[in-house]
């Protein structure tokens, strides 16, 4: 079990992707996850891969999101979180979304909508049939601007993740 002070770190690490932060944001969930690691806390090592993916995807670097949200739903299955999948696969899904790589866009975001009716995420699941409605309608951004937008609320400011 990760300690206190790894949360702590975690929500350091939320509040600073909130703000626009993403450097100090990724130093401590980097921080979480070295604690999750060194403790030997899988479900924290997937939680924090999956924070870091959320704010490379904010900040653009989707190629890294993929990557860090593929280390986040391989753990998922592997601890068997079935939630945590749907997440990741929806994480995946816009990622894949803003690089335009539509396909599997659709893919990964069929895949969380099934997941998440599945587990009863009501959330998550209008989530993904806008996401992936958004993919499959045109090649465009509005429909993850969209996205991240409603997730914010309405100050603007927030997370643009499911976790």
């Amino acid at each position: 079990m990760p300690s206190i002070a790894s949360f702590v770190y975690s929500i350091l690490g939320n509040a600073y992707q909130s703000l626009g932060n993403y450097a100090k944001a990724i130093e401590y969930h980097t921080q979480y996850l070295s604690i999750a690691k060194e403790v030997g806390s899988r479900g924290g090592e997937g939680v924090a891969y999956g924070s870091l993916g959320n704010t490379y995807f904010l900040q653009g670097g989707y190629a890294k999101a993929i990557q860090y949200n593929s280390q986040c739903l391989a753990i998922a299955k592997e601890v068997g979180s079935r939630a945590g999948e749907g997440k990741a696969y929806g994480n995946l899904g816009n990622a894949f979304q803003s690089q335009g790589d539509f396909a599997k866009a659709i893919d990964f975001n069929t895949q969380c909508l099934a997941i998440t009716q599945e587990v009863g995420d009501r959330a998550g699941a209008s989530a993904s049939r806008i996401s992936r409605r958004g993919a499959m309608q045109r090649p465009s951004s509005t429909t993850c601007s969209t996205w991240r937008s409603q997730r914010r609320g309405a100050t603007g400011r927030g997370r643009a993740r499911r976790t």
